[in-house]
């Protein structure tokens, strides 16, 4: 099984756990199934796929702007966030958690794009 040290697994009796080591030879994995850090390192959602520096970020990036009482500031924060991780490659899989969280802040409060990006080949 390929798992990266923070995301999370299910148990057989259902309960989630958070992996705390990961052999990527063996396949085995370490993990822990306490209450409290499955809800601290969950707090934004199951997020799977994101290395510890990666998963860092969005936790950091999540927490600040859910302070943030408007709903369209916070779509504005992560659109202009998105656009800074647009132009690296290596920060794809941080960008579309991004932007899944930017789509479920839209569809929840209703909230309509402002403005359309469509790929030129794609007008007809």
């Amino acid at each position: 099984m390929a798992g990266r040290v923070g995301d999370v697994v299910f148990m057989p009796s259902g309960r989630p756990a958070v992996v705390t080591e990961s052999d990527r030879h063996s396949g085995k994995l370490v993990t822990t199934d306490d209450p409290a850090v499955v809800r601290e390192k969950h707090r934004h959602g199951y997020i799977n796929g994101l290395d510890v520096e990666q998963r860092n970020q969005f936790a950091a990036f999540l927490d600040r702007i859910k302070t943030i009482p408007e709903p369209e500031k916070r779509v504005e924060e992560l659109q202009g966030r998105i656009k800074e991780l647009s132009g690296d490659p290596s920060q794809h899989r941080l960008m579309k958690y991004l932007t899944a969280e930017m789509a479920h802040i839209m569809h929840t409060s209703g909230i309509r794009p402002k403005v359309y990006e469509i790929d030129v080949d794609k007008v007809s």
